[in-house]
């Protein structure tokens, strides 16, 4: 008897602990899945709200009517999952918050918790941009509401548990306890009866023995059956965890990549629209300083002024530039240089550039390294890697540069985007510098982020790095850890076999020309007349057209144009088509495209094409005469 207690006692633990398990882990996941739904709805509580009240506010902050602006706010603090509401217009801010007795009161400043969700409309009349309203939603009454459902499944699943024991433990004494006992008291019973060399069989139970032994038997297959059965389902429920583990993991990493696209998207959309007209207006700054200094004594003091006006120019088109390639639209001359030989160029500019307290060391491969690159925009890339590099050594150390080939199947580099297969040229460049934590790694890349003091960085150097490689095809990876130094790795695709690149022969000539005729197409009266004196410094003799029309009538009236010289996002056409109609009246005419566009807007009017000319704005004197100069002197 004490036997068949012990085995039901393990019995009943067994079981407890199974159970246990499996309602756990369905507590866990009910659990899980309840705060994704309520947070997905408090998200879209939110987000209609902050719709609605935008559109509410419209006509109350365009007549300025202060308190029905109130209303509005107090109307929508009604809402107990909101935390504050803040309303911007006309200079004023309206703002309602909670105290920590959750009562709506007045504030200067709407504060934001950690745990809050933010929701920011702007609010608009008639198109036009009037105010701003952002919405503060508590996550408070959601933990409360998660803890009673967490509450109400912890309870049903006690009582599920409690009639499962009930349940299986009543089938395990109907089915194993009560024939083991009656085994039990069979054998008591023989013990008793049985004489000193008499056979059990012979007695008078024997059969029922024999009966119980079978029963016992089966009843042993059907345990193991039933463990068997268990054992799967518990593989099945692992798996299923493990699968719904790596499921979040992806989805998380998902929701990291669609947040950083959409803030390029963002800040692209922002640079893109800016840079047609700042580098229209940057142009004529720069060409009209640069005419004044051509045209004033070099020891007279303006020169000084000019000099500081036209760098001020230079930093602004750097800056707009550097904007357009961390968000991938900018328009790069693309040719097949050879990799190795562009670092090496690079090392004497470094020594000046990384100080004397810095040890550069530049090792690369025997063989040419060709990759497709913008020459100017890989070199500032590699520069900007360079001094991010010394200003995380302020007591020196050493710079070390390495070229390296590999091919590879498949690659996931750290910032999350996966290479295709083939070969690709890597360049190392490593520092002995304090290196970074985790967090900081994660954010490198990002715009503007920097951990300069600051005014001693503008947070688009990395930014810029990452825009220019991935528009290369590569892809660029950071290690580093806390005072172990930092090793950024850039992979850009090899180019097999490189075609022999001509010596230019406009290179070796001066970069002035023969009177010829050139015909500029500029909708931009200032930038056209600069950039016809351009031309007239340079020795050509420009024929100037203000649209579409006057371009074609002077192409069809004048002899001898030579080249034309056109914008190419303009009212009525773009340039490629007014050339194109102009062609038929002068076949073979050369063309020369400019633009401050960036390249996604080109791409899209169907102009960057290969063998197409392109000079991007702003640009200098002697930038456009070398360019037409070089197309002139190449054969039709």
């Amino acid at each position: 008897m004490q036997r068949s207690a012990s085995i039901a006692t393990l019995f009943v633990i067994a079981l407890v602990l199974v159970t246990s398990t499996l309602m756990g882990t369905y507590g866990a996941l009910s659990y899980s899945t309840n705060k994704q739904r309520l947070l997905a709805g408090l998200h879209s509580e939110i987000s209609n709200s902050a719709d609605l009240a935008a559109t509410s506010l419209s006509l109350a902050v365009w007549n300025l009517d202060r308190k029905q602006i109130d209303q509005i706010a107090d109307g929508i603090m009604k809402d107990q999952d909101f935390h504050g509401v803040s309303i911007e217009a006309a200079g004023k801010v309206h703002t309602r918050t909670r105290d920590q007795d959750w009562n709506v009161v007045a504030a200067e400043t709407l504060a934001t918790g950690s745990d809050d969700i933010t929701e920011i409309r702007t609010i608009t009349f008639s198109n036009e941009t009037i105010g701003t309203v952002r919405i503060l939603g508590s996550t408070r009454f959601l933990d409360e509401e998660l803890a009673r459902i967490r509450n109400s499944n912890i309870l049903a699943i006690l009582l599920l548990e409690l009639v499962l024991i009930a349940s299986v433990y009543f089938l395990f004494s109907r089915v194993v306890l009560t024939p083991l006992k009656k085994i039990q008291s069979y054998a008591a019973a023989t013990i008793a009866a049985n004489k000193p060399g008499a056979n059990l069989h012979e007695l008078e139970f024997s059969g029922e023995l024999e009966d119980l032994r079978s029963s016992l038997t089966a009843m042993t297959d059907l345990l193991d059956h039933r463990y068997e059965e268990l054992q799967i389902a518990h593989d099945k429920i692992q798996n299923e965890l493990e699968h719904r583990t790596k499921i979040l993991k992806e989805r998380v990493l998902l929701e990291e990549r669609l947040a950083h696209g959409l803030k390029l998207e963002s800040l692209g959309k922002l640079a893109g629209g800016i840079a047609h007209d700042f580098n229209n207006m940057l142009s004529v700054i720069l060409g009209y300083s640069a005419s004044l200094v051509a045209r004033i004594p070099k020891d007279s003091p303006q020169q000084h002024d000019l000099s500081a006006i036209i760098r001020a120019a230079e930093r602004a088109a750097d800056t707009t530039r550097q904007l357009l390639a961390f968000s991938r639209k900018q328009v790069m001359d693309v040719k097949i240089v050879e990799l190795n030989q562009i670092i090496l160029d690079l090392k004497k500019i470094l020594g000046r550039l990384l100080g004397d307290d810095i040890k550069v060391k530049i090792t690369t491969l025997t063989k040419p390294a060709f990759v497709t690159a913008d020459q100017s925009q890989l070199e500032q890339a590699l520069v900007n890697l360079c001094i991010n590099g010394r200003d995380a050594m302020p007591n020196g150390g050493t710079l070390a540069i390495e070229t390296d080939l590999v091919t590879m199947d498949k690659h996931l580099s750290d910032t999350g985007q996966e290479l295709g297969a083939g070969e690709y040229v890597v360049v190392n460049i490593s520092d002995t510098g304090v290196g970074m934590d985790e967090s900081t790694r994660k954010k490198i890349f990002e715009p503007f982020f920097t951990t300069k003091e600051h005014g001693k960085g503008t947070g688009l150097g990395l930014a810029t790095v990452d825009g220019v490689v991935k528009q290369l095809g590569g892809e660029i990876s950071v290690y580093s850890e806390l005072g172990q130094g930092t090793t950024f790795k850039l992979y850009l695709p090899l180019v097999q076999k490189a075609d022999a690149i001509p010596e230019n022969a406009a290179e070796t000539m001066a970069a002035k020309g023969n009177g010829e005729k050139i015909l500029v197409l500029e909708d931009e009266v200032t930038l056209r007349a600069i950039i016809c004196q351009m031309l007239t410094n340079l020795g050509y003799c420009p024929v100037e057209a203000a649209s579409s029309d006057e371009a074609i009538k002077l192409a069809t009236n004048q002899s001898g144009i030579a080249l034309m010289l056109t914008d190419i996002i303009m009212p009525d056409q773009n340039g490629r088509e007014v050339y194109e109609q102009i062609e038929r009246v002068v076949p073979g005419l050369k063309v020369l495209y400019m633009s401050g566009y960036p390249q996604s807007v080109i791409s899209s009017k169907g102009i960057l094409e290969p063998g197409i000319e392109f000079i991007p704005k702003p640009f200098s004197e002697n930038v456009l005469g070398k360019k037409i100069l070089e197309m002139l002197s190449h054969q039709s």
